[in-house]
């Protein structure tokens, strides 16, 4: 179940995180965990040119490492004609001749010029891509897709006990062989909290986060496995991006996906929609105060 894992690399070229109190990655440490990640079953990593440095650091790591990762980047806000310089940008940081996935970063960039999908279709068939699509994070803009019949391969979107607003289409993508690609499986480490610690922007949530401790406590698990098994064990997503801070905590996320998570799976049912929470003040990060 490792290989549904994809590394998540905003923290590697920027302070990212609610619970993130170490910042950016050192050279040492990001080497001892790509290693680590790689020797255990992971072989995707997602990144972004929006991510500071994390492309230039992922390619100095591959410079100097037999890994070969597979690699999702996105792009920035650019316009049709900038695409490919943009790409071939962000495959000369990597160091590598192509990537497995190029999605669009900003669904903007998808509303001012819809034909720049004919343009991410011409690098892919120039092998400069294996496979192209969106990150998104409005329902709204899926449905775009679905009714414009847009092709595309991969679609990246939030997902998680609180945030389930996309999963009604999660078989209809299915079906159309989109991979599923969910992120921000554990809301920037919001999950982790601890109930009593929250800032006033998260009160409304408080009992919800009781409650997922509560369950968590009653399977016998801790929080970060019932939070990654939910979705691990959800048969139509394809991968699950997750960012880590250091080695130990990446050693912690392989040991519950290994020994917990099809140990608990009958557990992880329909009864956590009491966790769903609409308010996008809190599922969605960019709105936190």
């Amino acid at each position: 179940m490792t290989g549904k894992i994809i590394l998540g690399t905003a923290q590697f070229g920027l302070d990212y995180g609610i619970n993130n109190v170490t910042g950016k990655l050192s050279e040492n440490d990001l080497t001892l965990l790509l290693n680590h990640a790689y020797n255990n079953g992971v072989e995707f990593l997602d990144t972004a040119v929006l991510y500071g440095d994390s492309e230039t650091r992922i390619g100095d790591y591959l410079k100097n490492s037999q890994n070969h990762f597979r690699i999702v980047s996105k792009t920035p806000d650019c316009t049709k004609d900038e695409l490919e310089f943009h790409l071939k940008s962000s495959l000369k940081k990597l160091n590598t001749k192509k990537l497995y996935g190029y999605l669009l970063h900003s669904f903007k960039t998808f509303v001012k010029d819809k034909t720049i999908v004919s343009e991410l279709h011409r690098l892919k068939e120039k092998s400069l891509v294996d496979k192209i699509g969106f990150s998104i994070y409005y329902p709204d803009e899926l449905k775009i897709l679905i009714d414009e019949k847009i092709p595309f391969n991969i679609l990246q979107l939030p997902y998680n006990l609180f945030d389930r607003r996309f999963e009604s289409w999660f078989e209809e993508l299915s079906e159309k062989n989109v991979e599923i690609h969910v992120r921000s499986v554990f809301l920037q480490g919001l999950f982790f909290i601890e109930p009593e610690k929250l800032t006033n922007h998260f009160l409304s949530v408080k009992n919800k986060l009781v409650e997922l401790n509560t369950i968590a406590k009653e399977l016998k698990v801790d929080v970060l496995t019932l939070a990654l098994c939910f979705i691990l064990n959800n048969r139509f997503i394809n991968k699950v991006i997750v960012g880590v801070d250091n080695i130990n905590q990446l050693e912690q996320l392989l040991k519950s996906v290994i020994n917990n998570c099809g140990s608990i799976k009958n557990h992880l049912n329909n009864d956590f929609i009491k966790l769903s929470v609409d308010d996008e003040n809190i599922i969605i990060p960019s709105n936190w105060k």
